[in-house]
């Protein structure tokens, strides 16, 4: 999703939770989620690294940051996300155990929560614990 640019102001003020025209920086992540962007959290921090997070900054303070963030968005292409999942299938056949996605999902990278783990994985292992991982990163891009 990708807004045009006086859409960025209408966001921004959804997030505006004390009528000042600013947001707190805490709160970036979110406001950025709402703009159609991704950033990890290691991102945020290097782009909110000066500010506290009770720290408030207006929209024009929050442009840059955002144009920062979708400048170093990763671009990873389906295929190599599937290549990199092929080296936790043992059998060479296309899946891989749900519980060693679980644990990729909440222990490398940009960390999700157990639950938000869960969540994702939720209805897609078959009855034999497993996951089909190159269904599980083209249902993950396409959402």
């Amino acid at each position: 999703m990708s807004l045009a640019p006086e859409d960025y102001a209408d966001v921004f003020a959804l997030f505006d939770t004390v009528g000042d025209g600013k947001v707190f920086v805490k709160h970036l992540g979110d406001v950025l989620r709402a703009c159609g962007q991704n950033p990890t959290a290691s991102l945020l921090e290097k782009c909110t690294g000066d500010y506290a997070p009770d720290d408030r900054l207006s929209l024009d303070q929050f442009m840059p940051i955002r144009n920062n963030v979708e400048k170093r968005k990763p671009s990873f292409s389906p295929a190599e996300i599937v290549e990199v999942l092929r080296n936790f299938d043992r059998q060479g056949n296309g899946f891989m155990q749900t519980a060693e996605l679980k644990r990729i999902l909440t222990s490398i990278g940009d960390k999700l929560s157990e639950e938000e783990a869960q969540q994702i994985l939720e209805g897609i292992e078959n009855s034999y614990g497993n996951i089909n991982y190159e269904e599980f990163v083209r249902i993950i891009v396409s959402n």
